[in-house]
């Protein structure tokens, strides 16, 4: 007998579902007996395939997804192919941002790829045709498929279209699910038999599945849900979409690892909230895929590393395939020192990317911000990110930016919080900031992670947990 998640959730809290697996959506936690059904790379199955398949696929469930009368949860790939493109990287075409938090199965990051590499990718897809990988699979043999997912960019006269960088000429491949014609910015799942050789700039032909799909899932008007997704408009009062999803947070939302200034678009961000309509989730909780970072510093031209990097504060960001650089920094480089922004994150490797760069005018070092973790904390002398923060002088604010005194300040501050610096002085050969300001950047967290899903809810996102080598229930309890 197969059950539907929410009536899993409550089952098994009991030690009577011996051997059940632990599978881990968005940070939240599920225990699926091993014969819940599942879709695997397109083969229906049972859960207990997961143990041998790779963490960090895409998952996705909703009341839609039925296998017979009961739910059905689909991990996939979002991408499978060879390497069309090495710095950055790319495969069909997609430009791919591999991080920290990727996990890599079967090659290291260190592991030389080649142009005609067959590489299979799961991970979020940006609107402006990047894919940010959560997971990079060498498999260990010919691709079965060419799989593409993404937004369409362009449209040719003879109906080809474009998807990230790469051209798909459909032939007489029936879309599913789309109005009479694909249209730009419409987001198209698409399977082909492999082509050898695939040499960059080859059209992809040869389909064998062509369908309009959601980048996220949508849901049910009144339902629970947890989604996933990379941000791809943002208008002026602070809603949201993903794909073409509304999200509306609220000021009873909760975040973490940022907060409702970091919301922009090409950030990752995992949704806890209720649908108003089957299109519009209004947020209860906001949780960054990373921890938040931010920085604005004098730069000087050799500060910059075209298409590849910028050293705020000495310090190296790397850029990633979701840059948003409007002003063109990053793609072009800088005549002159410059007062430039750097919004990004840390991966939990201890590495900084960035997702957007700005022009910020004159060079001023009298007028540096930063924020970022603290690792370390000496009386009035933070460090963070190896830069020393002297607060001897500042102002300090709590979560709401009330002013607080300096006990108060320190009293409640933790090493791992994320603290904002402003209005500081930036002394470049003493690494060193004096700052003005000082307050807490630290955010409520989302709610308890054992919360399970509710019926008619969505699901959708990035799976962990589940490989044979993770933490398991044995007995129903948590092996410690």
């Amino acid at each position: 007998m197969r059950f539907s998640i929410i009536f899993l959730a409550w089952l098994c809290a009991a030690p009577l579902c011996a051997q059940d697996i632990t599978i881990t959506i968005n940070g939240r936690e599920y225990l699926l007996p091993p014969t819940t059904a599942v879709r695997l790379r397109g083969v229906d199955t049972t859960a207990s395939s997961l143990l041998n398949a790779p963490e960090g696929l895409q998952v996705r469930w909703d009341s839609r997804a039925q296998r017979g009368t009961e739910p059905e949860l689909i991990f996939a790939y979002t991408l499978e192919g060879p390497v069309t493109h090495l710095e950055p990287l790319a495969v069909l075409g997609q430009a791919i941002t591999r991080d920290g938090n990727t996990i890599l199965e079967g090659l290291a990051a260190s592991t030389p790829l080649v142009i005609g590499q067959e590489l299979s990718v799961a991970g979020l897809v940006d609107a402006n045709g990047s894919l940010l990988a959560t997971l990079v699979e060498l498999p260990e043999g010919p691709l079965p498929q060419f799989a593409l997912t993404g937004y369409v960019q362009a449209i040719d006269g003879n109906g080809d279209f474009l998807v990230g960088e790469q051209w798909v000429s459909p032939g007489n491949a029936v879309a599913l699910d789309c109005p009479a014609t694909i249209t730009i910015g419409s987001y198209v799942s698409l399977m082909a038999d492999p082509i050898e050789p695939f040499p960059p700039g080859t059209r992809l032909g040869n389909l064998t599945h062509l369908q309009c799909t959601q980048p996220v899932e949508l849901g049910t008007p009144g339902a629970s849900g947890w989604v996933q997704g990379l941000i791809s408009q943002v208008d002026p009062a602070g809603n949201f979409k993903l794909g073409d999803l509304d999200v509306q947070p609220s000021p009873s939302t909760s975040y973490r690892f940022g907060s409702a200034d970091d919301i922009d678009v090409g950030s990752a961000v995992s949704i806890d909230g209720t649908f108003v309509d089957a299109q519009t989730l209004a947020a209860t909780a906001i949780e960054f895929a990373h921890e938040i970072v931010r920085f604005e510093a004098p730069l000087l031209p050799e500060g910059v590393v075209i298409d590849a990097s910028t050293s705020p504060f000495g310090l190296l960001v790397r850029s990633t395939t979701q840059l948003r650089d409007e002003d063109g920094i990053v793609a072009s480089g800088l005549a002159s020192e410059t007062q430039v922004q750097v919004r990004g994150y840390q991966d939990q490797a201890g590495n900084l990317w960035m997702t957007r760069v700005r022009d910020r005018g004159n060079p001023d070092f009298e007028d540096t911000a930063l924020r970022a973790p603290v690792t370390a904390i000496d009386g009035t002398t933070l460090t963070v990110l190896g830069l020393t923060v002297d607060t001897s002088q500042s102002v300090f604010l709590d979560l709401f930016e009330n002013p607080i005194t300096a006990e108060q300040f320190f009293a409640a501050l933790q090493i791992g919080d994320s603290v904002d610096v402003a209005a500081a002085q930036w002394i470049p050969n003493e690494a060193r900031l004096v700052a003005g300001e000082v307050g807490f950047a630290r955010v409520v967290p989302p709610a308890p992670l054992s919360i399970r899903g509710q019926t008619g809810g969505v699901v959708s996102g990035t799976a962990r947990g589940y490989q044979r080598s993770s933490n398991v229930f044995n007995n129903g309890f948590e092996a410690n």
